[in-house]
């Protein structure tokens, strides 16, 4: 199976935390992970990127109170040119990011749950709804030995199901920026 390899061209670094269009989009989902901030601030001071608002974030001590952080990431956001992406732009990048990341089996599992309750959270928009069958397939095949919610009958066969529709997703919603490796 080919992996999309995707280009990143935004802001004005190019050397960027592959996690960062996840960060951008911290304003347009619910229960975001802000300890995934301090990680990745660590990580620009690491590729030589270097502002204010980033030493103050990495240096927050884990867990990390949104409260807290918040201000200085849209600062530091802002610092590196990087627009804070909401609505149809958060959900789109945090599906392109959870997707990215099967495709290259990172925590396969923990990234079809983040794409199940990103369903949820856009009141179940159809083009998301593979993820939402595969989610509950794979539940129910671990669950029940079955699975009646999707063609996968083996963890292998789930997992290349959640790949074929990441690919299909990416194609369709991306298709500039996919490129084989």
């Amino acid at each position: 199976m080919e992996l999309p390899q995707l280009e990143r061209t935004q802001g004005t670094f190019m050397n960027l935390p592959s996690t960062t269009e996840l960060i951008q989009c911290h304003r347009g989902t619910t229960n975001f992970n802000y300890d995934l901030v301090v990680d990745w601030a660590i990580e620009l001071l690491e590729n030589n990127i270097e502002t204010e608002s980033i030493l103050i974030l990495a240096s927050f001590s884990k867990p990390v109170d949104s409260r807290d952080i918040i201000n200085y990431l849209d600062s530091a956001l802002r610092e590196l040119n990087l627009p804070i992406l909401t609505g149809e732009e958060a959900l789109n990048g945090q599906v392109r990011y959870r997707l990215t990341q099967v495709l290259h089996d990172n925590k396969v599992r923990d990234q079809l749950t983040y794409l199940y309750n990103l369903t949820l959270e856009s009141d179940y928009k159809s083009e998301l709804m593979p993820f939402y069958l595969v989610y509950h397939g794979w539940w129910e095949f671990e669950d029940l030995g079955a699975n009646y919610y999707s063609k996968g009958q083996t963890v292998e066969q789930l997992q290349n199901e959640l790949k074929e529709e990441a690919l299909k997703w990416l194609n369709e919603h991306h298709p500039d920026e996919q490129k084989s490796t």
